[in-house]
């Protein structure tokens, strides 16, 4: 009889079932939200981290090359020339016309062909900086391959899955590079100066957070 009354002791009852079970679904609903704040946090992190290093490589390219400006957009021969300098003839190679955060890529990364390759910096020939040779300028950037959209290569996403947003300015102080001829400020209500760029994350998304910015 000792040895029955063991046994049956041995299995839990339904109702000790049903309050594991809640027990652990609260501990989950309390813990879910705890973790999922600590992953926004980390990817937030990251996108800070990815802005600034963005920016130490537009400062290293302006240096080398000894540019105005890192274009956000490419309308006419003169912006090559801008990034590249005045020798610069080989606008031909180019083979489509990059805007945004592709310019990001396009400038930072470097272009050589053939074949096109991106990520391996400029020839160091000013005049044909697409062209292949022992001595290279770049890349100033090393865009990690799988954070690059696929399979153009073209774009670099933020820890969300989204292309950083870039412009830079172009025709005079505030004027950014870009379809639009509005000013943009800063918090301080300076219009940015001719040499200014931004690179923006949008944040996570479906979430009430303010942009990621270099503001």
């Amino acid at each position: 009889m000792k040895t029955e009354r063991t046994e049956r002791r041995a299995a839990f009852t339904m109702i000790e079932l049903l309050v594991v079970i809640a027990i652990i679904a609260v501990l989950v609903g309390i813990t879910l939200p705890a973790v999922q704040k600590a992953r926004i946090a980390a990817q937030r992190a990251q996108a800070k981290a990815d802005i600034a290093q963005l920016s130490t490589g537009i400062a290293g390219a302006k240096d080398t090359m000894s540019a105005r400006y890192v274009p956000s957009s490419i309308k006419s021969n003169n912006d090559l020339i801008q990034f590249f300098g005045p020798r610069f003839t080989q606008s031909g190679s180019v083979p489509s016309l990059p805007t945004g955060n592709h310019c990001l890529v396009f400038f930072l990364g470097g272009y050589l062909t053939p074949p096109p390759v991106l990520g391996t910096g400029f020839s160091d020939s000013s005049q044909t900086p697409f062209t292949a040779s022992a001595k290279k300028r770049g890349p100033f950037f090393d865009f990690p391959g799988n954070r690059l959209d696929q399979p153009t290569r073209s774009f670099f996403l933020d820890p969300w899955g989204n292309p950083y947003t870039y412009v830079s300015t172009r025709n005079g102080s505030g004027d950014y590079d870009s379809n639009s001829t509005t000013v943009h400020f800063d918090p301080t209500g300076k219009a940015y100066n001719y040499s200014s760029f931004q690179i923006t994350s949008q944040g996570p998304p479906n979430m009430p957070n303010p942009l990621i910015t270099n503001w």
